[in-house]
């Protein structure tokens, strides 16, 4: 009888290809396991660096300076400051413990942290350069912290030895810049080339931002923060006055206004002012606070006046030709309109596109804190007296100002690329660019 059971089976070649798929397969499945560990890797050092950035604004918040770098080795996270009041060296690693923060990238890599390079000299004790950022307090404790708010990079006084910041297509991020703080990405600053080896260095003057790139023979994962001239003096409070009293302008930064809780007032709210509030009629050199938002118009008439707005701005407000003082701590939502006088307006929100600012002939000061979606249009009446203008976020609007203008910078760093124009005593900012030497017209 003849045997009809045959046994089967895979031969060499079947088996040898479906272990080829299986590792196939495999790779692809690693290499996507890769890579979103990667992209997680990236973005939580892009949470430490911001921060970071909140603990160095705090640091000179708190001190009225900011700290030196650590150069101990092995790094212990503490600043090395000479007893004079300057750094022991302007590079190093960031001392995290002054500051109680990260230590470490995600990849276990320190932070480098870059400051001024006269920062190690008797430079960071005089307020005429901008190494005195770190130099501790004045040589008279009593004193305010050694710089002022003319301290370099001023609109009026370019700065020494800060940093430029670059996106590595010769395009400048950032100009004069006096403290950088550096992570390595994942391989710190072993066997790096091209922009990493450049962040790598121990005292350029150019630090990049290049686009984040893992393939090819110049990777880059490095990752920046900075801070501005302008945000340091924010921060140290130097814009605060001490009085309470009206705006002061010395030139910008200027120092400015805080809810003054111990004042008394012509008029106050209780909250908001809205269609159940007593109307607010000013007399001349009136006070008013607002402690809360303005849902109903209010005229300030021709008369000084002082108003103080807790909340945000809603509705009209409006002036004659007297000099204001305005202070408005949230967003701008409406019209803010003045028709003449010498007026000093802060806001420490944003200008919403729905909001405007306009003011009538006169030198105006105007600070806005945050961003600008909204017209802003400061008249002059071409006697010889200019407007100054602080903005301090982002614009997406059209500003026309005469005058002095300072864009969380100084104006020969504005450029194209930034969508700011300065020229002949005008100033016009729009989301235009340039052809050949033509500006293509603001909207």
């Amino acid at each position: 009888m003849q045997n009809t059971n045959r046994q089967t089976g895979f031969t060499l070649i079947e088996m040898a290809m479906v272990i080829a798929i299986i590792g196939i397969v495999l790779g692809g499945l690693l290499k996507g396991f890769s890579a979103l560990r990667e992209s997680s890797q990236l973005k939580q050092d892009q949470y430490k660096l911001n921060d970071i950035k909140t603990a160095l604004l705090s640091y000179v918040a708190v001190n009225g300076y900011l700290p030196c770098p650590d150069t101990d080795v092995p790094a212990d996270g503490l600043e090395n400051r000479q007893t004079e009041g300057f750094c022991n060296a302007n590079t190093g690693t960031l001392p995290y413990v002054d500051l109680t923060t990260h230590p470490m990238n995600s990849y276990g890599h320190r932070f480098s942290y870059h400051v001024n390079r006269h920062a190690n000299q008797t430079n960071a004790t005089d307020s005429l350069y901008s190494a005195s950022y770190f130099g501790s307090r004045c040589a008279d404790q009593s004193a305010p912290p050694c710089f002022t708010n003319q301290t370099p990079p001023t609109a009026n006084l370019p700065s020494m030895a800060n940093f430029v910041i670059d996106d590595g297509a010769n395009q400048r991020i950032a100009n004069h810049v006096p403290l950088v703080v550096i992570s390595h990405g994942q391989n710190g600053c072993n066997f790096v080339n091209g922009f990493e080896a450049e962040n790598c260095k121990a005292t350029p003057t150019t630090y990049y931002q290049a686009t984040q790139n893992r393939e090819g023979n110049l990777p880059f994962d490095d990752a920046l923060i900075w801070l501005s001239s302008l945000q340091i003096k924010h921060a140290s409070r130097l814009w605060q006055n001490t009085d309470n009293s009206k705006i002061n302008s010395n030139g910008l930064p200027f120092n400015g206004l805080t809810d003054p809780d111990d004042r008394p007032f012509d008029h106050e709210t209780g909250g908001d002012y809205d269609a159940d509030s007593n109307p607010i009629n000013a007399n001349p050199t009136d006070s008013i606070k607002i402690n809360g938002d303005v849902n109903r118009n209010l005229s300030l008439l021709n008369d000084e006046a002082t108003l103080y707005v807790i909340g945000q701005l809603n509705a009209v407000i409006s002036g004659g030709s007297q000099n204001k003082s305005i202070f408005i701590n949230g967003d701008v939502n409406s019209d803010l309109n003045l028709s003449g006088g010498d007026n000093k307006i802060q806001i420490n929100g944003s200008i919403h596109p729905s909001g405007s600012i306009t003011t009538g002939n006169g030198a105006d000061t105007l600070i806005v804190y945050g961003n600008v979606a909204g017209i802003i249009l400061l008249d002059n009446d071409n006697s010889g007296r200019y407007n100054s203008v602080y903005i301090g976020g982002e614009i997406s609007a059209d500003v026309s100002a005469k005058g002095t203008a300072y864009l969380n910078q100084i104006p020969s760093q504005l450029d194209d690329a930034e969508y700011n124009h300065l020229a002949n005593f005008s100033l016009i900012l729009c989301r235009q660019t340039i052809t050949g030497n033509v500006w293509i017209t603001c909207r």
